[in-house]
């Protein structure tokens, strides 16, 4: 009698099991190929290749995402497939609500809206039913979804502001009542109300953006300050820059017209940066500037610079209707025969300076007329006899102050 084989069994039981096996790597091979089929035909992203994606796919839900932005007849039935497939999904239900709000079906929008905010709590479905709401003309929901969606939101709140803003136009008032914690929100208000031209509100806001450790905030505070200057809105642009400099953005002192605090830098201490209330060195060929202590503003003079050239720029935010006097410090080396430098602002100019080595002081008096803006500009003017000056010239200290009456 033959020997049995001891091993016998085992082998034909793991040959059943190889033959259990196979259908479910069969089928599991099939969903592979499909899912990768489904992938290449939604590729595609024509109207035919969606829809047979969909149908390899069937537990896919972006195919019939896409599909019901192509057929716009058949997205409720769509949308409906994705909510039944993923009941837990939110954006299907915000699109249940704005479909059901464009039937006036309001009480079910609101319905779907508030399933979605609780399904997701992230910033979407929060703003999405707090727009719901304005709509509404529900301005106490309103505020609470609106509050709910910006406070944990670390995102561009641009948008949110703008609607806020059409309930409560105060920026203030509305950032109390929206509670952003994200610090980075108020630069998207500020950069907003800048974009609107709101100068008044924006440099109301000014020190609270400026008190945020953003990377870009001093930047935005002396644009501000600039747009503000170039709308004629001195005093607002006098906020921005006090904003900047009392925040240490710049590194200038603020200003105080009412008190005659117009210049953030008289003696020169830091080289200029042409931001705002700032000094300005145009540059000119033939012309070298340097500033910093402690012999203020350098210029060196090549000859070759075009005659008239404008080499330094100061806007003052001056009273309107009131007397001001120019005084300086200065020492200037030029070759003999060149022409000498004037001060010129408010359409007045200073006689030509005299030219001496050491340090020198003169004033000259102006009127600032019903500017509440001026520019004084250091210049070499063309003159008759003269020629282009070549040499050095040193500012020490610039003062401008008010001329008090006796």
């Amino acid at each position: 009698m033959p020997e049995k084989n001891p091993y016998s069994f085992a082998t034909g039981g793991r040959w059943l099991a190889q033959r259990a096996f196979l259908p479910l790597l069969v089928l599991a091979s099939a969903l592979s190929l499909c899912q990768l089929a489904s992938a290449l035909l939604e590729s595609h992203g024509t109207q035919p290749a969606l829809t047979w994606a969909a149908r390899l796919s069937p537990l896919d839900h972006h195919p019939r995402l896409l599909l019901a932005d192509l057929e716009p007849h058949r997205a409720p039935l769509h949308w409906g497939y994705i909510r039944s497939l993923y009941p837990a999904y939110a954006p299907a239900w915000i699109r249940l609500g704005l479909d059901l709000e464009r039937q006036g079906e309001f009480t079910r929008a609101q319905r779907a809206f508030a399933h979605a905010a609780r399904l997701d709590r992230t910033f979407l479905p929060q703003w999405t039913l707090a727009n719901f709401h304005y709509r509404r003309g529900d301005a106490a929901q309103f505020w609470h979804y609106a509050r709910t969606a910006a406070s944990p939101y670390q995102g561009d709140l641009t948008g949110v502001f703008s609607l806020c803003l059409r309930i409560e136009p105060d920026p203030l008032a509305m950032l109390d009542r929206l509670q952003p914690a994200y610090p980075a929100a108020r630069l998207d208000l500020l950069g907003l109300l800048l974009r609107q031209q709101r100068f008044t509100d924006a440099a109301r806001l000014a020190p609270h953006a400026a008190s945020t450790p953003v990377r870009g905030t001093g930047e935005m505070l002396l644009a501000g300050c600039q747009a503000a200057n170039n709308a004629g809105d001195t005093a607002s642009a006098v906020a921005f820059w006090n904003a900047a400099a009392a925040h240490r953005w710049i590194a200038r002192a603020p200003l105080d017209p009412a008190q005659g605090v117009l210049i953030a830098d008289s003696t020169f201490h830091h080289q200029p940066t042409n931001a705002c209330f700032d000094w300005a060195l145009p540059a000119q060929n033939g012309v070298l500037a340097h500033a910093g202590l402690p012999a203020g503003l350098r210029l060196e003079f090549s000859g070759l610079q075009p005659p008239g050239a404008v080499v330094a720029r100061l806007r003052l935010p001056v009273q309107p209707g009131t007397r001001y006097r120019l005084v300086w410090r200065y020492g200037v080396e030029f070759t003999p025969n060149s022409a000498q430098p004037i001060w010129r602002i408010a359409g007045q100019q200073t006689e030509p300076w005299p030219l001496a080595a050491q340090g020198r002081e003169e004033s000259f008096e102006f009127a600032s007329g019903a500017s509440s803006l001026l520019d004084l500009e250091l210049l070499l003017p063309p003159a008759k006899g003269r020629t282009r000056p070549e040499g050095k010239l040193r500012l020490e200290w610039v003062r401008v102050e008010p001329v008090r009456s006796a």
